[in-house]
């Protein structure tokens, strides 16, 4: 929660904005001010959406953090060698959402910044700078690329008056008005980063297709010729269809994963600032296809600054697996760890606990404070009954509640890593309120029921991915929330059981003299006499039904409920004995019980396992590695090829090939 420390006060500057406002919407401001000399000198900015900031010509800051209207982040950048002698213009492209997603969370339209020079404030936002309408966006579009990224856009060339650039004219400008104040917040982590540009190679003319060789997530560059008013639109996906063109739109779910452009009767040069994007491969779609020229194409990767850790893998392909799982994280690494680049950018309690334990392993330092101002963003969230939402910052976002609990481990994680325990016992408070949350919901018995209202999944496989009906698979656009008479499934109680381990470690590490030891025996009794199936030797995965799965039957092992059955559960989860597989997101808890059971016996079956699946991936074609072991036939071919769990290569080949690892 904001407590006032990390706060940042402006001396002269206020918020503005145009005094009409809506959603989708782009405002240009202008200021100008002189300087005796070049100087050292700051600027600090913040803005509800997005932002590019021009300072003499030169895109001198952009990148606003993922925040909420009650935590809002400004950034504190170092433009000194943008300012000169004399005249300094300051040209600022700001763009307001107004509309939730699961990567946003709907403010009130605002900029505020402030900028230092020769040690005195040099500009400021307040009421009469010159604003304006951006004549080169379409505003109010309001066409989602989905759900979670939110709005798409269109840039118009013939509208493009040089706004940026160096000694532009502010013609048409007006007044800006105040607009609601707020209190400004630290930066959590550091700026992303200018890295390389990739260049896309047109491989096939006929259907516009451009491959840049590997997936790339940054900024899309494009210098193209079209005549004025021609219309044009660039789709950006991970795979090229049978048919040779690229998954644009998925029927039923609200997705179009394409921007678009309009000419302007002569060569146009455009970056996306405003909007990052994930992808390998491009399509360019007009019903006039001679009418454009496409110059260039491609992407400037923005990497979040880190160092990589030297690592041995020992063999080619091991190295291989490990170096493209690095790879992978960090495509997955931004303003917060997100699950995928390309469709949604979204930060998980789930994906990032893996992306977390790999970068205490891949990075220098551990890299604890990009992982600690993740666990702060997560909890900064409104909870809805006590549960976290599936993803944050998020306006829309049904829970998920074993995924709430996971934050509890996080939280667990990262004081034992960092030894950072001031951090989590200052948000003990609401680690309590999400257990007690869950816990609060069981019955006579002492288990927790499916929790109706949410979407009940564990992983993508038959019975355990939440959907109204368990043998459906595939991503068809249902509703995904638990509907009817609430059934007992095993997975929850044992994601509970995980969150009072971890609060237990917690208690233990902040010296707080509290345990929820007697409640923990009591729910693995309850846990082993209902799930429990003697016949089978299994855990099975609902109360009553004769399901078994490898995922449930880890987390009955890593929460002590098998007793003296472990070693022979393990075994059949590792010989599989009829059990379903468990997908690349929850290998993790798989990977650790068996682990936890002999780690002798058991490494040679996790490094066989990293070999033959990643390896797959591999010889697949894969660049980055992805959400499911289907890859983008997964969910009617919208399955992510890059996604932040599946570098999972990292952490285990870390621990179990020299041993190194920080042990969780």
């Amino acid at each position: 929660m904001p407590n006032g420390q990390d706060t940042v006060v402006l001396n002269q500057a206020h918020w503005i904005w145009a005094k009409e406002s809506h959603s989708d919407q782009y405002v240009r401001f202008y200021d100008a001010f002189f300087c005796r000399r070049k100087a050292v000198a700051k600027m600090t900015i913040s803005v509800d959406g997005n932002y590019i900031a021009y300072l003499n010509g030169a895109a001198a800051a952009w990148g606003q953090y993922a925040d909420y209207p009650h935590y809002k982040v400004c950034d504190t950048v170092d433009i000194s060698e943008y300012v000169r002698e004399g005249k300094n213009e300051l040209c600022i492209l700001a763009w307001h959402f107004g509309a939730d997603s699961q990567t946003y969370v709907k403010g009130e339209p605002g900029l505020i910044y402030e900028l230092e020079s020769e040690g005195r404030i040099a500009a400021w936002s307040r009421e009469g700078v010159l604003c304006a309408p951006a004549p080169d966006y379409i505003q109010n579009m309001r066409r989602n690329l989905s759900g979670a990224l939110g709005f798409s856009y269109c840039w118009n060339a013939g509208g493009d008056d040089g706004f940026g650039r160096e000694g532009y004219e502010p013609l048409g400008f007006s007044a800006a008005a105040a607009a609601k104040e707020r209190i400004l917040y630290v930066r959590p982590n550091q700026k992303l980063t200018i890295g390389n540009t990739a260049e896309a190679r047109l491989i096939d003319p006929a259907r516009r297709v451009y491959d840049l060789g590997r997936e790339c997530a940054g900024f899309l560059h494009i210098v193209f010729e079209a005549a004025r008013g021609i219309k044009f639109t660039v789709v950006f996906g991970e795979y090229v269809k049978a048919d040779g063109g690229l998954m644009r739109e998925q029927a039923g779910d609200g997705l179009d994963f394409s921007v678009s452009y309009i000419g302007g009767g002569k060569r146009a040069e455009h970056t996306s600032y405003l909007r990052r994007i994930g992808c390998r491969y491009f399509q360019i779609v007009t019903e006039a296809d001679e009418a454009v020229k496409i110059v260039w194409i491609g992407i400037i990767e923005t990497p979040y600054p880190v160092a990589v850790l030297p690592f041995s893998a020992g063999t080619a392909l091991r190295q291989r697996i490990y170096d493209v799982s690095v790879r992978t994280l960090r495509l997955c690494m931004h303003e917060h760890y997100e699950d995928c680049p390309w469709r949604e950018q979204a930060l998980y309690a789930l994906d990032s606990r893996s992306q977390m334990l790999c970068g205490y392993a891949a990075f220098e330092g551990g890299n604890n404070g990009f992982a600690r101002s993740n666990l702060r963003l997560m909890g900064e969230s409104a909870l809805r009954d006590g549960l976290m939402p599936k993803c944050f910052p998020a306006g829309e976002s049904l829970p998920i509640p074993a995924f709430g609990l996971i934050y509890v481990v996080q939280m667990a994680e990262y004081a034992e890593h960092s030894g950072d325990i001031e951090f989590v016992k200052a948000r003990l408070g609401r680690l309590e309120e999400i257990v007690a949350a869950i816990d609060g919901r069981a019955g006579a018995g002492g288990l927790v029921p499916r929790i109706n209202g949410s979407w009940n999944f564990y992983e993508w496989s038959d019975g355990l991915n939440g959907m109204l009906d368990a043998a459906d698979t595939d991503w068809d656009g249902k509703c995904l929330a638990c509907a009817g008479e609430a059934e007992t499934d095993l997975a929850l109680n044992c994601f509970l059981l995980l969150a009072m381990q971890s609060l237990n470690t917690i208690y233990s590490l902040t010296g707080t003299d509290q345990n929820l030891d007697g409640r923990i025996e009591t729910l693995r009794r309850a846990v082993f006499e209902t799930f429990y199936d003697a016949s089978a030797g299994l855990f099975s995965s609902f109360a009553g039904r004769k399901h078994y799965s490898k995922l449930c039957n880890a987390l009955a092992l890593l929460t002590g409920c098998a007793g003296g059955n472990a070693a022979e559960i393990a075994a059949k989860i590792a010989a599989g004995h009829g059990l379903s597989e468990t997908t690349l997101a929850m290998k993790i808890f798989e990977y650790d019980a068996l682990l936890s059971v002999d780690q002798d016996r058991y490494a040679a079956y996790v490094l066989a396992e990293l070999d033959r699946d990643y390896g797959y991936m591999l010889d697949c074609g894969a660049t980055s590695f992805w959400e499911t072991l289907n890859g983008y036939r997964e969910y009617g071919g919208a399955g992510s090829l890059c996604h932040g769990w599946s570098a999972l290569p990292v952490y285990y080949y870390r621990k179990l090939l020299q041993g190194e690892l920080w042990e969780v």
